[in-house]
């Protein structure tokens, strides 16, 4: 299965594009900034939120495809993202509502509405309304659950506070809205709400936000662009050490206060923030399995590395840039070998990609997969490289990458990342003018890009398209 981490990006919009999303919340001079985070393994759940099937790979789809028929979303003036709340074939679709405003304070309203991608069939819709202050909701899934965060600042002054709402995505059942104090912060990831602040951590089960699974008087802690929240979703990094997502209790590693990352609890690294180092970690014996790896910074600085669990490999850049690019090197996960080197032609890289089956993907500048990029493909087993071109990232599976907008053309690109070459599979011109190509809920998804402001046309706007195989 690939993975992504290491520096990625902080960015409000567009929608978040794979699974496992985790949000924070962050004031500065009036303007709320939301980090979305991407993970890639779930650990099983227990408690309330046990039968959660978790979230659905991307599916790898070999021969030519195409898209479904257009699915229509009503009541929708612009269609703003698209999330996975990891309940099957489900995905939430939402953006600004065409209904009026239930409250005479309202500035205006927000849709949320159901989709099964496999079926196009509509299961339930919401409309929530965004009252004077409001920022844009951002809403995240986790767990079998849709949350709606929206963060209100008070106009003229620095102070905001949070409020978010739990829906259960199979049924549109609203759990409960919970309004934090000033300025504390929310997480979501692992089928769990983390609120924090001044007064400590809350834990709290998106089946039921309102109490407390758990506290501690220490707050959460993390790099900006970082899951705070990492192992798979078992285990969450706090000033008081790693304590487990699930109990609150100590992780048995992770007391030192540095920062600690990692897709799976196999595959765990400290990340040493002052030191710009990452080094894989032994969490049963608490002890480093090999020497730090100098990665000349961390989010949001710079830097960056990926974890290859299937490989394992741990893949970083050279500190600095030379006049004939990057160095980017990949080691040996238990022992700490270098096993092979190679020199990207950039002087901008930073490691944001994936690994994906015998392929590692390395992008130029913003690690950004909503943005247009130099991105090179290196061998995962000799680090030759096997490919380049700009495009957007889309996603990838357990073989497949796919890409889109090469050589600026509206085309959407798979290529097999279990090939020696990283061969071409095949091509297909987007549905589109204006849309975005989102993975969700184990779909590669286009959805209809907002129209121009000085010209809305909501009913050539609102729709889905659904990547099928043949």
């Amino acid at each position: 299965m690939d993975i992504e981490v290491g520096h990625v990006p902080v960015a409000p919009s567009p929608p978040p594009r794979r699974r496992g999303v985790v949000v924070a919340l962050v004031a500065a001079v009036g303007l709320v900034v939301i980090g979305l985070i991407v993970w890639f393994f779930v650990v099983p759940r227990t408690g309330d939120n046990a039968g959660s099937p978790g979230p659905r790979p991307v599916p790898d789809i070999l021969a030519q495809p195409r898209w479904s028929d257009a699915i229509d979303v009503p009541g929708l003036l612009q269609v703003r993202g698209v999330v996975d709340p990891e309940a099957g074939d489900i995905a939430i679709v939402w953006g600004l509502s065409s209904e009026e405003p239930t409250s005479p304070d309202a500035s205006g309203t927000y849709g949320f509405q159901a989709v099964n991608l496999a079926t196009g069939a509509h299961l339930w819709s919401v409309v929530r309304d965004a009252t004077v202050g409001d920022q844009a909701p951002q809403p995240v899934g986790s767990g079998g659950y849709l949350v709606i965060p929206v963060t209100n600042v008070v106009p003229g002054t620095q102070a905001w506070t949070t409020r978010f709402e739990s829906i259960e995505a199979r049924t549109g059942k609203s759990q409960g809205t919970v309004t934090l104090a000033e300025q504390e912060y929310l997480y979501v990831d692992a089928g769990m709400a983390l609120t924090s602040g001044d007064a400590g951590t809350c834990a709290r089960d998106l089946a039921n936000p309102s109490a407390c699974r758990w506290k501690t008087t220490g707050a959460v802690t993390g790099l900006i662009g970082l899951s705070p929240v990492f192992g798979g979703g078992r285990w969450v990094n706090t000033d008081a050490g790693v304590l487990d997502v699930r109990t609150g209790k100590p992780a048995g590693f992770g007391a030192d206060g540095t920062y600690y990352d990692g897709p799976d609890p196999e595959h765990i690294v400290r990340v040493d923030r002052d030191a710009r180092t990452v080094q894989p970690w032994d969490t049963t014996h608490d002890r480093p399995l090999n020497l730090a790896v100098h990665i000349g910074g961390v989010p949001p600085d710079g830097g960056g590395y990926i974890i290859d669990p299937a490989a394992s490999r741990l893949v970083v850049p050279a500190a600095d840039f030379g006049a004939a690019g990057s160095i980017v090197t990949s080691y040996d996960w238990g022992a700490g070998e270098q096993r092979w080197q190679t020199t990207v032609h950039s002087t901008s890289l930073t490691v944001g990609g994936v690994a994906c089956a015998g392929t590692v993907l390395v992008r130029d500048g913003s690690t950004s997969s909503y943005v247009v990029a130099p991105t090179t493909a290196l061998s995962a087993s000799d680090g030759r490289p096997l490919w380049n071109d700009q495009v957007l990232l889309v996603g990838s599976g357990q073989r497949v990458v796919y890409l889109g907008g090469s050589g600026g053309s509206p085309v959407l690109d798979a290529y097999d990342a279990a090939s020696a070459d990283f061969a071409h599979l095949w091509s297909l011109d987007w549905p589109a003018a204006l849309f975005n190509i989102v993975t969700a809920a184990g779909h590669v998804v286009a959805i209809s890009m907002p129209p121009p402001m000085d010209s809305p046309a909501p009913g050539d706007t609102n729709h889905l398209w659904v990547l099928s195989g043949a």
